[in-house]
């Protein structure tokens, strides 16, 4: 992935990665059939065909009729960026003439801002949790756990490592590193994910994949973030929201939904409809487990980091160690989440 230095933009449509993941599908079943014995799953695994690698961007930006689109961000042989409308296929939108529609950016990706780990504090102060508008009431993430930056470490880079996907390690939870301090931002966009409801119920590691039954709690977080109104969600939607939360795609997530909720108990909040190809989600989880993140280390590779914290309100669970990269599969999130271990 090419990495840019840019103020973040909104991040809620972009749907129109669902062909890309697509593909990807097929290099996961694979992934899913091989072993590994050094406690580590090779990317090229789960994202190699993928988004996590990839050199593109996706956003929205206000088009000249001041209507809100997706679009493509590109740069050119000069190293200026570009934004191209795209449609709901994820292909670039062309004029009469045949050529590309263009999109004027309004937060400028050929500034010299940098949005990563200087003192770029959370303004809204709940994290990844933003709300795109969704009118259900009911629907509505919560609040993140205040965090606090540790002035103790080494600063992180602000340019994202670029590697190949054969190289690419996931690290298990085990892992250790040099300790580095991130921002406040970062901090609580990390706790806001591993306080999605429920979450604090699964321990896995990358190469074992992730459990339909942890991916209900986050497809109903994840959904709370869209920027569409009411309860039905397109399956294409919410497998990709998945992808960006895992960095991974979680095999068979539709034909699993449903029993898996069943096994959850929150069948009431969240079913598929094998039918119209439709999630319903009815409402957001309470509140459970709060995370306060004391330490994050880096472990290097593809931009990977433990991150570990202390666990309230979740019965026994008193800790937390996550192991998280740093992408852009999701510029409000910033993150995914590799791999979780609860004690």
């Amino acid at each position: 992935m090419q990495s840019t230095k840019r103020s973040v933009f909104p991040l809620k449509k972009s749907i129109a990665l669902i062909m890309a993941l697509s593909v990807l599908v097929c290099g996961v079943f694979a992934a899913c059939s091989s072993k590994k014995t050094d406690g580590q799953n090779s990317a090229a695994d789960t994202t190699q065909a993928g988004l996590a690698n990839a050199d593109t961007e996706f956003g929205t930006e206000i088009n000249k009729d001041g209507k809100e689109v997706d679009v493509v961000y590109e740069k050119d042989k000069k190293g200026k960026h570009h934004a191209y409308e795209i449609n709901k296929n994820g292909e670039k939108v062309t004029k009469s003439n045949g050529d590309y529609v263009e999109v004027p950016i309004e937060d400028d990706k050929n500034n010299n801002g940098n949005d990563n780990n200087d003192n770029n504090d959370n303004k809204n102060g709940n994290g990844g949790n933003n709300n795109g508008g969704n009118d259900n009431e009911n629907l509505k993430p919560n609040p993140v756990t205040p965090q606090e930056p540790d002035k103790k470490g080494e600063p992180t880079e602000a340019e994202l490592t670029t590697i190949e996907a054969s190289k690419d390690k996931v690290p298990s939870t085990n892992a250790s590193g040099k300790k580095v301090i991130f921002n406040q931002q970062d901090l609580e966009r990390i706790a806001a994910m591993l306080e999605v409801p429920g979450l604090y119920k699964f321990s896995y590691e990358n190469k074992d994949g992730v459990s339909a039954e942890m991916a209900t709690h986050v497809a109903v977080w994840m959904a709370a973030r869209e920027d569409i109104k009411g309860t039905s969600f397109p399956s294409g939607t919410i497998v990709l929201d998945l992808f960006k939360y895992y960095g991974q795609t979680v095999v068979n997530f539709k034909s699993n939904c449903n029993a898996a909720a069943k096994k959850e108990n929150i069948y009431d909040i969240i079913n598929y409809s094998n039918k119209d190809s439709v999630f319903t989600i009815t409402k957001g989880e309470a509140k459970q487990q709060s995370v306060k993140i004391n330490r994050v280390e880096s472990l290097g590779n593809n931009n990977y980091y433990k991150v570990t914290g202390s666990v309230s309100g979740a019965k026994s669970c008193k800790k937390v160690v996550a192991v998280v990269q740093k992408n852009r599969l999701d510029t409000e999130l910033g993150f995914s989440i590799k791999a979780l271990k609860w004690s």
